[in-house]
């Protein structure tokens, strides 16, 4: 045998022995087999600074984890999935997580606590805040949901925000939609502030058979206290205006007020000081003796009323 070729298989061997070596010591707490790496102590995979660590799968294969919690970002994850820094999916979720998003994505969907939980529980919580480093105009929305139906679908209702509360345990609130106060620091100037905003309708070739800017089904099932309010405004010192006719009982209202009914009922009385009393042109007011009318500002004219 050549010296030089003695020199390559010493050095070979020599290479073999010192990495079983080392490797030994630093993994002494995992165990390699074909299949499966075991361990019997905490280790640490650690690539470097800047370089990247790849867990890769053929044929579609699972990661799993196991049944204990998974962090990225923390050494104390403290529920199945724990990240305590921002996270971003992009803007298209089927290019983060397959096309199966685009039939199904649930959040929170069998959340079932087991204990007293202490506070609040969400469903789905967002939360955004801007400051002084947005420069730019833009527009903030703390939850958005866009929902396309493409054509050849074959779809009975469609639903872009979809909630049920099914209630089983005596309790002081039961609410369908709440919009919190709006609250507008010192030196804050809002030009409109919209408790819910619904938006033009836009549509430029598709035929609607009707359409209901807000549409409110029955609210008298089951049994009831009281008669329900469909709609109910609690402060007696707001407007409430409608450009459009108002019909009452009639959904083809012809005037500003349009009622279907043989009887208007104005429950108190009014009687004016004198013809010359306070009043804008088109009021109207009454007395057990007479109907009075204001015909101009600050004109009432009169007219007696009697039993037959």
């Amino acid at each position: 045998m050549s010296q030089q070729k003695f020199s390559k298989k010493f050095y070979i061997i020599l290479t073999l022995i010192l990495t079983l070596v080392f490797t030994t010591k630093a993994l002494a707490s995992l165990t390699f087999t074909s299949d499966a790496i075991t361990g019997t102590a905490a280790s640490t995979i650690d690539v470097g600074s800047g370089n990247a660590l790849s867990l890769q799968t053929t044929n579609n294969g699972n990661i799993i984890t196991g049944s204990g919690n998974f962090g990225i970002g923390t050494a104390s994850p403290t529920y199945a999935l724990t990240v305590p820094k921002d996270v971003r999916f992009g803007n298209d979720l089927t290019a983060a997580f397959g096309s199966f998003v685009e039939q199904r994505l649930g959040l929170g969907a069998a959340t079932k606590p087991t204990s007293d939980m202490g506070g609040n529980i969400w469903g789905v919580n967002a939360k955004v805040t801007i400051d002084n480093t947005q420069t730019t105009n833009a527009t903030a929305i703390g939850l958005a949901g866009n929902l396309a139906i493409n054509s050849g679908a074959v779809m009975t209702n469609a639903s872009t925000l979809f909630g049920q509360a099914i209630v089983q345990a005596s309790m002081t609130d039961v609410k369908g939609i709440e919009v919190s106060n709006l609250f507008a620091g010192a030196g804050t100037v809002v030009t409109n502030s919209y408790g819910v905003f619904v938006r033009n309708l836009v549509n430029s070739s598709s035929t609607i058979t009707n359409t209901y800017g807000l549409y409110i089904g029955d609210q008298s099932i089951g049994t009831q206290t009281n008669t329900p309010f469909s709609l109910y405004s609690s402060d007696a010192n707001t407007y409430n205006y409608f450009a459009g006719n108002v019909g009452i009982a009639t959904t083809v209202p012809t005037e500003a007020l349009d009622i279907n009914s043989n009887n208007i009922r104005v429950r108190t009385a009014k009687t004016p000081a004198s013809s010359s009393d306070t009043c804008d042109q088109g009021e109207i007011s009454w007395d057990a003796s007479f109907i009075y009318v204001c015909t101009a500002t600050d004109t009432w004219k009169r007219s007696a009323i009697s039993t037959w």
